[in-house]
């Protein structure tokens, strides 16, 4: 505490010395402390002072809090100011220290010139292209800030991408953009095939490098806006069944949406059917329809909404089938489809007495073995199986010359 300070600004530094700090101003003070180290301001670039022997508060004169500074007992201040561009060297020494090696600090300051204006958001269709313009100006907004640059990052890149031949690769993410003699720096964007949403894209605003004045590139503004690509999207999905036997009734279920913001015109879902297949029925109603396949005309397809049918198809030929749903709008097209094998049932029966043995007395039972396997592709459901005997030989425990069984399930193989 109550240390001296000594500040000094470099020749070829611009502004100058304001005001040194002072937990003691008066001259009261001064007599009733003389042994103090006094604190004073000898030039434009030069003052001595002292660390403050309590903690202060320094502040702008603003209701705004977060711009001001708590200083420890310990501690001490100077502020500096300069009309013009440039940089400040501002160096500060503790001459009684006994800390040789850390009694001398320097502090460097970059006096920048110039004001700026971010762009606003920006909504249009997909298929167009926008500009982002940001305004850097000096001296009061009237005069363009030249040779400053301003640098535009795309943070979804799914969503936008720079097309303008600043870009150092057409489709990139990010770009860097000169103030010109009109003080703006303008960007140009388009979205990508597909593209379809909304992204922020980072701004910042950067001063250029003055090797003269040993002055690096400084990053002097950050901001961000929101551009938004808007356009109809379309998109269809098919179910249905993965394999059935010939003579069954098949359900096809497909969704026809429009995930996009924007309504999608002239919209239709065709429905194909291969020659395997026969289309029976179809929910809603088509516009068309035929043995073969159907029609659905929707028209306008509003944003975000979808259309849901379904076609009942009865199996008439062995093969292996896709059954196609192709979606079409102004501008825009897909298709899904559901493979589907149609099979014959094939079952192998085998029916024989148990160990051989085929003869027996009267009165006597006789066992008998019936193996049923499964030789097609497919699964068989409520499979019957009758056996017909002579009345000489009626089943053994209810005496009927008739039985029957319903097999639920059997597995190929």
């Amino acid at each position: 505490k109550q240390e001296t300070i000594e500040w000094m600004l470099s020749p070829d530094s611009v502004g100058q010395i304001i005001q040194v700090c002072d937990d003691a101003p008066g001259k009261l003070s001064g007599f009733l402390h003389p042994h103090r180290p006094k604190v004073e301001k000898l030039g434009v670039d030069f003052a001595r002072g002292r660390t403050s022997s309590k903690a202060q508060v320094i502040d702008r004169g603003t209701p705004d809090c977060s711009a001001d500074i708590h200083l420890r007992d310990g501690e001490t201040w100077l502020s500096v100011s300069s009309k013009t561009a440039g940089v400040s060297r501002l160096t500060v020494l503790a001459p009684d220290s006994k800390l040789w090696d850390q009694r001398r600090q320097t502090a460097v300051v970059y006096w920048l010139d110039a004001q700026w204006q971010f762009p606003g958001p920006q909504i249009v269709a997909t298929g167009n292209s926008l500009q982002l313009a940001t305004r850097v100006t000096k001296s009061e907004g009237f005069v363009p800030a030249t040779d400053w640059l301003v640098q535009y990052t795309i943070v979804d890149p799914n969503v936008a991408q720079f097309v303008s031949p600043t870009a150092s690769v057409q489709g990139s993410h990010q770009v860097r953009v000169r103030v010109d003699e009109n003080a703006t720096a303008v960007a140009h964007l388009a979205a990508p095939p597909e593209g379809r949403g909304t992204t922020a894209v980072l701004i910042e605003v950067i001063s250029p490098a003055q090797p003269a004045d040993h002055l690096p590139e400084i990053v002097v503004g950050r901001g961000e806006t929101f551009v938004t690509f808007s356009s109809p999207g379309l998109n269809v999905q098919a179910f249905g069944p993965n394999a059935a036997m010939i003579g069954d009734q098949l359900n096809y279920v497909a969704s026809l949406g429009n995930p996009g913001d924007l309504n999608a015109d002239n919209t239709r879902l065709v429905l194909t059917l291969p020659t395997g297949l026969r289309l029976l029925a179809a929910s809603p109603q088509p516009s068309s329809q035929t043995e073969t396949g159907a029609v659905w005309e929707q028209g306008v397809l509003a944003a975000n909404r979808q259309l849901d049918v379904t076609a009942t198809v009865q199996a008439v030929q062995q093969g292996t089938y896709d059954v196609l749903f192709q979606a079409e709008a102004t501008g825009l097209s897909t298709r899904s489809s559901v493979r589907t094998e149609i099979g014959e049932a094939s079952v192998d029966v085998r029916f024989a007495p148990a160990g051989g043995v085929s003869e027996g007395e009267v009165g006597s039972t006789v066992q008998y073995e019936i193996d049923i396997r499964n030789t097609g592709r497919q699964t068989l459901t409520n499979l019957k199986l009758s056996v017909e005997t002579d009345p000489g030989l009626a089943e053994a425990t209810q005496g009927n010359t008739s039985v029957n069984q319903v097999i639920n399930v059997l597995q190929p193989g």
